[in-house]
């Protein structure tokens, strides 16, 4: 996570869920941000003005380098968005830049070759877009398009609401947290259309806030997505997880503006926020890209630490883009004790996204705040929460900015936490069960605080299993259920009651069971003795199986389907 401040950013979100109701593509696409003569670029596309409801969540991520213009001036707000365009967004907002332009070319080559990639439909020929590609497929973030009974991915199709979804669930690290998921029953008119493999993705989008019905609480999840809707999306999901392209801006808390002729403005920030900021301004890294403040700190440390606090006032461009809790402002609006992003030029800030701090206690030491569905829960003879374990989706602290991070829970892992004696518990009167989507509050390691956001229990089915995958060689199949030979589970979780490696079981195939082997689908018939296969089994059921490598035992390396 960011630092503390990064959860006033999420706190003063404007609900830009992705609706039933918004690339030209920044950094390396087709055009993007930047100075313009003396002044700046960033938010004067000439088709978005600045009533437009998403506005500022455009603005940022041109900013940010995640998602910019067509090079003309024009954003194209209305356009959809296409595949390949949402995979390099996925990307970019999550940070996988650098790793994919690290892919050697052969590498890169030998994976687009794949059949997976459909020949008729070439990619484009922006800068690293195959390089994001092989990237994406080597990560599982293409799995949802194959798995959309899609033969083979093509790029320029325009991208569906599950597509989205999937796609940026996957790459922000939360697949386990949406598998823990599945089964869930999902509480829309049209939640039949949600495949059965998927629904655990669109529970946790939902409890997110990713993802919201129209005005009749249907999801359309087949519909397309326009560029506007996307840049929300993107922005949402950019204040959820941190990654590299925060490096773009300056994070703080404001401690002083001035206005008049010559306004400036002065926050606290860590002396590493100041380190690892990028202007963007030299290529050839001739010159220092940390900007330099105009005052000094108040009490300058000897030698400032990362974690060491500073205090930088930078003067504010006449024609500086000014943002509070999503709207546009005025430097004037800005309150002390706001956490704010800053993007300079030439030392002066030209970009202030601003937001009003939390109205909790905010000077509680080592408090931590996380969010995920339950795996599981201990209570007491007496019936009192004693422990509680979940998958974290979502996380934000008090203080993680030392260097090296201290043991503690992980985004896209479980974690079990202690749960305090007088812990509040609010949102379900009922034991918690697994699947129960819920938000913790963490002091010095022990949950103080749980709140209940959405329950694992649905209709008449009762409470839901977890989304279970395995490893195993097959033996044989019919038309309704697959025999195999357990050689790998996923933790201590069981796929069925006393199973251990080693272990032949048969198990149901679900009627929409997918099989598939390096993008194409497949059916039992086309597997043989010895296949080794990743399974992932709901309620008892197979839903998903990929084929990782043929007739070659109990080695697990080398899938496809990881």
């Amino acid at each position: 996570m960011r630092k503390r401040f990064r959860l006033l950013a999420i706190v003063c979100l404007v609900a830009l869920a992705l609706t039933a109701s918004g690339p030209g593509l920044a950094s390396g696409g087709q055009g993007g941000g930047g100075s313009q003569g003396s002044g700046h670029g960033y938010g004067k596309f000439k088709d978005v003005e600045e009533g437009n409801w998403a506005y500022r969540d455009i603005t940022m991520m041109e900013v940010k380098g995640v998602f910019g213009g067509y090079g003309n001036g024009k954003f194209g707000p209305q356009d959809p968005v296409t595949c390949i365009q949402l995979v390099l967004l996925a990307v970019r907002v999550t940070g996988g830049q650098e790793a994919a332009g690290a892919i050697p070319l052969a590498e890169v080559a030998g994976i687009l070759g794949g059949a997976w990639l459909d020949p008729a439909d070439p990619l484009p020929t922006w800068a690293g877009v195959r390089e994001c590609l092989a990237y994406a497929y080597q990560r599982g973030y293409l799995n949802g398009f194959i798995n959309l009974e899609q033969v083979m991915f093509q790029p320029n199709a325009p991208a569906s609401r599950l597509e989205v979804v999937l796609a940026l669930i996957d790459a922000m690290g939360l697949t386990a947290a949406a598998q823990a998921l599945n089964g869930t029953t999902i509480d829309a008119p049209d939640a039949s259309t949600v495949p059965a493999w998927a629904v655990g993705y669109v529970a946790l989008a939902l409890d997110m806030g990713l993802l919201k019905g129209d005005d009749k609480g249907n999801l359309n999840v087949g519909s397309g997505v326009k560029r506007v809707e996307m840049a929300a999306l993107l922005r949402r999901a950019n204040n959820k997880r941190e990654s590299d392209c925060d490096d773009n801006v300056i994070e703080g808390k404001l401690t002083a503006v001035t206005t008049g002729t010559e306004p400036t403005i002065t926050i606290e920030t860590r002396a590493k926020e100041l380190e690892d900021y990028d202007d963007g301004e030299d290529e050839d890294d001739t010159a220092p890209t940390t900007p330099p403040p105009t005052t000094p700190p108040a009490t300058p440390p000897v030698t400032p630490g990362p974690g060491d606090w500073l205090s930088v006032t930078y003067p504010v461009a006449a024609d500086a883009k000014i943002f509070r809790d999503g709207n546009v402002a005025t430097l004037a609006d800005l309150v002390v004790g706001d956490g704010v992003e800053i993007r300079l030029l030439d030392g002066v800030a030209v970009i202030i996204d601003a937001c009003a701090p939390e109205t909790d206690d905010d000077d509680i030491e080592d408090e931590l705040e996380v969010a995920g569905p339950v795996v599981s829960a201990i209570y007491d003879t007496v019936g009192v929460l004693t422990a509680i374990t979940i998958v974290v989706a979502e996380m934000d602290s008090e203080d993680d900015d030392s260097t090296t991070p201290p043991a503690g829970p992980v985004v896209g892992s479980e974690f079990t936490f202690p749960v305090a004696p007088d812990a509040k518990v609010s949102g379900k009167k009922d034991a918690l069960v697994a699947g129960d989507y819920v938000e913790l509050d963490v002091v010095e390691g022990t949950v103080v605080a749980v709140k209940v956001k959405g329950s694992g229990k649905g209709g008449d089915e009762g409470e839901h299993y977890a989304y279970i995958t395995f490893w195993g060689t097959f033996v044989s199949a019919t038309a309704d259920g697959i025999t195999v030979t357990i050689t790998e589970l996923e933790g201590d979780r069981e796929v069925v009651p006393n199973a251990k490696v080693g272990d032949t079981l048969t198990l149901p195939l679900a009627s929409d069971v997918r099989i598939l082997s390096d993008g194409k689908n497949l059916t039992v018939t086309d597997l043989k003795a010895g296949d080794l296969l990743k399974l992932q089994v709901s309620d008892g059921s197979v839903l998903s199986i990929w084929l990782q490598n043929s007739g070659h035992g109990n080695d697990k390396g080398g899938g496809n389907g990881d």
